[in-house]
């Protein structure tokens, strides 16, 4: 199926066609509307303006304030502002709960929710309706059964202010209005400017809270930090004491210089030990060259003199045996041999001396290099020791430094927190105060009624046309086609008239546009197979109410028109109509051929020359066996022979299966719709049945069409409304 462009046209055919609706809708809501907007208390709204400033700037602090806009700050007043603790100052500065108990019990009814609930406002509508039309009398104002009366009235009058609050801030700038309704224009200018003089005791009120609160939270950490301080504290001086440290400047200890000075003189001992062993292992042989390189034996003056004396004494003996006047045995050659063997003793006497206090230097350097050895390991372990006591020392020194500073600092904060809880003040100015509104700001009649009519008039179309959506039947002939895919033979218009008097109309009056629409079809169905003309046709609809017996009628007498001599019969045995609308006689007819009891004739004259009928007869028990009897097909086939047309008048296709077994004996079948009435899966379904069957289906009737609803009265409109000839529109 092909999608059908929608036209503006198609709009307003839908809107012609049930413009009834609309307009009953509009009116109602608008009616609705109107009742409401007239019934409603009239409210009166008093307004002040606030200054509020967001400055941030500590009154001991130097630097300039911060006038940034904060949109979080401005949207925490406004809570504020609309806040129950703002409300119930109000209360109490005003004293409402005592001044004003029978203002606040007359309007707060439902426990201070103003009328607020759906089912509240519901009844009080359908009072004020009521007592609009006199039904009932008003009734006497009182608490008595009202389920709030017995809520406390500093909460029902606290939530009735918190409700109507409004808070609007102007835009760009730092000005805030405060607005308050009620139905009394006084009352509503006292409340707002209260709500002014109590928002900024509240937020007076919320700085001196949060500044006692810093005070006694400042207060109990400053004590806490004074405890932590002795404790550690003493914690250092346990320490000091356990392990008997002596604090020095950035130690606890000396043995750093100690180690140094250890480590001096340890180097210069072991120097002078390698010094000494190198010495002693060159004149330990005794040898008096290796002796004289000692510088101890170099500097003895014994140890010199003795060498001389013995070089003058080898001299002495070199002269004598040169001189040779004395021999070897020479009392004075062996004087002077036994004076330097006497001199060359002392000489090794002397050295053994010497080495002997050079072993004993070097013996006791060594010595001294073991034990600074020892006390420079000594010092390192105390070192060590000493480092870990530091460690601990300086842990409980910081300790102690965090706490002092921590309380120095609490204490410097709790004075300057003393000295600004006594300078405490509040950016908020009031620039305007409210006045007694002169005119009430709701309800709005002309807006109301605006609003209602226009809300009218869009609702009522939109369920137009979205009852038009849902609604599936079939309308137009347009889609007809298209859709089911069998040929259009024509349309038939919806019309005033009644059944008989449609008779009539195509007897009396041929030339009738409501005449015409059958003309028309007759010719289609007549052109339907130029070479094989049908002789014999099956009229039916999908469900009862349709229209088919009328088509059938009409149809039959406008082939009579064109001078064919046409048979009609009543084949719906299960509602039979033809015989009612020409008044004949029914106790014989179709069911009575069939069973073979027939005493009179069969075919009965029609009220036009050319037009027979035959009727139903009395209702069988069994239509369909009826239907479907050979007899019945023998009747159609003779008299096909001896009439021009032979119209068969059937019960509905999709509840019976009577049209479907005459429609295998008749030539071709038409299918007769209802506009508005059959839908499209209907109308498929129907032709369906029928071409399961191989029933020839020649096409489409359409019928009572509403041609202004449907948008075709432009198109016909000169031949009458629904479907009727001017002369009788006119009647």
């Amino acid at each position: 199926m092909e999608a059908r462009d929608i036209h503006l046209s198609d709009y307003i055919r839908i809107i012609n066609k049930r413009h009834l609706m609309i307009i009953l809708c509009s009116i109602i809501i608008f009616a609705i509307t109107a009742i409401i907007t007239f019934t409603m208390t009239p409210k009166y709204k008093a307004t002040t303006k606030l200054l509020i400033e967001n400055v941030k700037q500590d009154p001991l602090s130097q630097n300039k304030p911060d006038n940034r806009r904060d949109p979080e700050f401005l949207a925490t007043q406004y809570q504020i502002i609309k806040s129950e603790a703002v409300a119930r100052k109000v209360v109490k500065n005003l004293s409402l709960d005592t001044k004003y108990t029978d203002y606040f019990r007359k309007h707060l009814d439902g426990g201070g929710q103003n009328g607020s609930g759906t089912t509240d406002k519901i009844t009080r509508l359908f009072n004020k309706i009521k007592e609009m039309f006199g039904l009932h009398a008003p009734a006497d104002v009182s608490t008595a059964g009202n389920p709030g009366a017995d809520r406390n009235l500093k909460e029902i009058i606290t939530e009735f202010i918190v409700k109507n609050i409004e808070v609007n801030p102007v835009r760009t700038s730092r000005i805030v209005g405060i607005s308050f309704s009620s139905d009394d224009p006084d009352l509503s200018r006292i409340i707002v400017n209260a709500i002014a003089k109590a928002y900024m005791d509240e937020l007076l009120e919320i700085k001196l809270n949060i500044a006692n609160y810093k005070l006694n939270w400042m207060k109990g950490k400053a004590e806490q930090s004074l405890e932590k301080l002795k404790h550690s504290e003493n914690a250092l001086q346990s320490y000091i004491q356990a392990n008997n440290i002596v604090p020095l400047k950035g130690s606890i200890s000396n043995t750093p210089q100690k180690l140094s000075e250890l480590n001096s003189q340890l180097v210069l001992a072991e120097t002078k030990r390698k010094k000494l062993e190198t010495i002693y292992n060159q004149v330990r042989k005794e040898d008096i060259d290796n002796t004289l390189s000692i510088p101890s034996a170099a500097t003895n003056n014994a140890f010199l003199s003795l060498k001389q004396s013995i070089l003058e004494a080898e001299q002495n003996i070199m002269e004598l045996s040169i001189s040779k006047k004395y021999g070897r045995q020479h009392p004075a050659m062996i004087k002077a041999r036994a004076k330097l063997e006497g001199l060359k003793k002392l000489q090794h006497r002397e050295i053994k001396n010497i080495l002997q206090t050079l072993k004993t230097d070097f013996e006791l350097t060594r010595l001294n290099e073991e034990n600074l050895q020892k006390s420079i390991d000594t010092a390192k372990a105390e070192e060590i020791q000493s480092n870990e006591k530091f460690i601990q020392y300086n842990i409980l020194k910081r300790e102690i430094e965090t706490n002092r500073s921590l309380y120095d600092a609490l204490i410097t904060n709790l004075k300057e927190q003393r000295i600004i809880s006594g300078i405490q003040t509040i950016n908020v100015w009031v620039l305007e105060r409210a006045k007694s509104p002169e005119f009430p700001y709701k309800p709005n009649v002309f807006l109301n009624l605006f609003l209602g009519l226009m809300l009218g008039i869009v609702s009522a179309t939109g369920l137009a046309f979205f009852i038009e959506y849902i609604d599936i039947t079939i309308k137009v002939p347009d889609e007809i086609e298209s859709r089911l895919g069998l040929p259009l033979l024509g349309t038939v218009f919806l019309s005033r008239l009644k059944k008989k008097e449609m008779i009539n109309s195509m007897i009396k009056n041929p030339n009738s546009a409501f005449s015409e629409r059958y003309k028309a079809i007759r010719t289609s169905i007549m052109l339907t197979s130029a070479d094989n003309k049908p002789k014999s046709l099956l009229i039916t609809s999908g469900s009862a109410g349709d229209g088919k017996t009328i088509t059938s009628v009409n149809l039959a007498l406008a082939m009579v028109h064109f001078k064919h001599r046409v048979l009609l019969i009543d084949a719906d045995l299960r509602n039979p109509q033809i015989h009612n609308l020409f008044g004949l006689d029914n106790t014989e007819g179709l069911s009575t051929y069939v069973a073979g009891v027939l005493n009179g004739d069969l075919v009965k004259p029609g009220p036009m020359p050319g037009l027979d009928i035959i009727t139903s007869g009395p209702k069988p028990p069994n239509p369909s066996e009826i239907i479907s009897s050979q007899r019945v097909r023998d009747m159609i086939g003779q008299m096909s022979q001896k009439y021009d047309m032979v119209l068969l008048d059937s019960a509905p296709s999709l509840y019976v299966t009577d049209s479907l077994i005459l429609s295998k004996v008749v030539d071709g079948t038409v299918l007769v719709i209802r506009a508005g009435k059959t839908d499209y899966d209907m109308a498929q379904n129907c032709i369906k049945s029928l071409k399961d069957i191989n029933a020839r289906l020649i096409g489409i009737i359409l019928n009572a069409i509403n041609i202004k609803e449907n948008g075709y009265y432009s198109y016909y409109g000169g031949y009458g409304t629904y479907g009727e000839s001017p002369a009788e529109s006119k009647k």
